[in-house]
């Protein structure tokens, strides 16, 4: 049974605060889970949570951990292309691309990333992608924190799994659709939970209980005359020791997909890549592997791409690694977790140009930046990408923090403008515009 809707401030969800600490360790997200589920904070003294581990709950975690450990992954998903499936999916109001998009329509997305934790902010980010009325909605990857179906169930589908103290809550559904992408925390759980419990709520559908066209891999295209946008999946090979040796290897069932069905370099329009991978960063770790497999079926073309794992929100200017593509890099991992401050590290040379390094509250002595989203509005060859925040801790209302537009201009993507909204986001560069030239 869902919960009757308020605002996110007046119900009771997941606290912000037990989420911070959490690294991307299969192993940490196991033990912190367990401790969510008895009901202890991660902030409780030592000898409270020595007595937790000493119940039966602790060994049938440590069997699932294990089980998580040794087991096999999920198989990697395609689609059915025999039975007319093909991953890619219209970007247009018309919901089966039967008629193309005119010059005059507007197609409205949503993005976030990093928002699968059930948190007040979640909530909040959610509402407010609701208020603009997206016509589709994309989830960047990563639900918390195993990403298993339970958390599935209870942080991106609205449905109780078990008995808790908290709220569930649902991941917000554009009205002609939604999709997701793989993340590293749902590897964590070996991809059972994504694959099985939240692919058939996605896909073309005006909510995840009525889907015409379902997203049945973890990877599908949007597209229309003047824009392509590919999701990718960089968590697949992210965890483990797929990890170790692949570095987020893109799988080769994709990279089929990408030439048999998508043909990216014959499209005479934009492209935009969406992933939950950074490509580069100039704070931890960038992922150089994909980018160097998307040169291939990509060519030279420069790309916008949007990405999550990080979570904070930071504009970067062209990159191009040694072997990749070049591409403009947008991080959004601000959706649901505490959102990491700091600044940049000085022998990056990640093009950083803008991130927001406010406070936007202090959780038992850490401080932590402010959440939001992104929404994208298309018209024919145009695109405006606007970027929000929750205002303060746990209001009702969203900052606009910066707002950039785009063009398609005979195949090539090109940047139109980009200006600051709000005060007090950070410029590591002094020229605005190298975020889009």
């Amino acid at each position: 049974m869902s919960h009757p809707r308020r605002p996110s401030f007046q119900r009771n969800l997941n606290p912000l605060r037990d989420y911070v600490g959490l690294l991307n360790w299969s192993a940490h997200s196991y033990y912190r889970a367990y401790l969510a589920e008895q009901r202890v904070s991660p902030r409780a003294p030592i000898y409270k949570k020595v007595i937790s581990l000493l119940g039966m709950g602790f060994v049938r975690a440590g069997l699932r951990f294990a089980k998580a450990l040794f087991a096999k992954r999920c198989g990697f998903q395609d689609y059915d292309y025999r039975d007319g499936e093909s991953g890619v999916f219209p970007l247009m109001t018309d919901p089966l691309g039967i008629q193309d998009s005119t010059a005059a329509e507007e197609v409205r997305l949503s993005l976030a990333g990093d928002w699968g934790t059930g948190t007040h902010e979640a909530a909040a980010v959610a509402e407010g992608i609701l208020q603009f009325k997206p016509h589709f909605t994309i989830h960047l990857g990563d639900v918390y924190y195993t990403g298993d179906a339970t958390e599935i169930n209870e942080h991106c589908l609205n449905t109780p799994a078990r008995s808790s103290r908290y709220e569930t809550i649902e991941w917000p559904h554009g009205s002609l659709g939604s999709y997701a992408l793989n993340g590293d925390h749902q590897m964590h759980g070996n991809g059972d939970g994504f694959y099985r419990a939240f692919l058939p709520t996605l896909g073309i559908g005006g909510s995840r209980k009525q889907i015409e066209k379902s997203q049945k891999a973890s990877f599908f295209c949007l597209r229309n005359r003047h824009w392509m946008i590919i999701g990718l999946d960089t968590g697949y090979n992210s965890v483990g020791l797929s990890s170790i040796f692949s570095m987020c290897k893109l799988e080769d069932v994709f990279l089929d997909w990408l030439h048999n069905q998508v043909h990216p370099k014959d499209f005479a329009g934009a492209i935009i890549l969406l992933g939950h991978h950074p490509y580069c960063s100039a704070f931890e770790r960038g992922y150089v592997r994909p980018a160097t497999q998307l040169k291939g079926p990509l060519g030279d073309r420069c790309v916008l791409w949007f990405w999550g794992h990080e979570h904070r929100f930071a504009i970067y200017g062209k990159y191009k690694s040694l072997a990749g593509i070049p591409a403009f890099g947008r991080c959004i991992g601000h959706g649901g977790m505490p959102v990491s401050l700091g600044s940049p590290n000085p022998k990056s040379k990640a093009p950083l140009v803008l991130y927001d390094n406010r406070r936007y509250g202090n959780l038992d002595g850490a401080f932590v930046g402010f959440n939001g989203f992104a929404n994208l509005a298309f018209v024919g060859s145009k695109l405006t990408v606007e970027y929000f925040s929750l205002p303060g801790f746990l209001q009702p209302n969203y900052s606009l923090l910066l707002r950039e537009t785009w063009e398609c201009k005979a195949g090539d993507l090109h940047g139109a403008g980009i200006s600051m909204i709000e005060d007090g986001l950070a410029q590591a560069n002094p020229d605005l515009n190298a975020a889009q030239r």
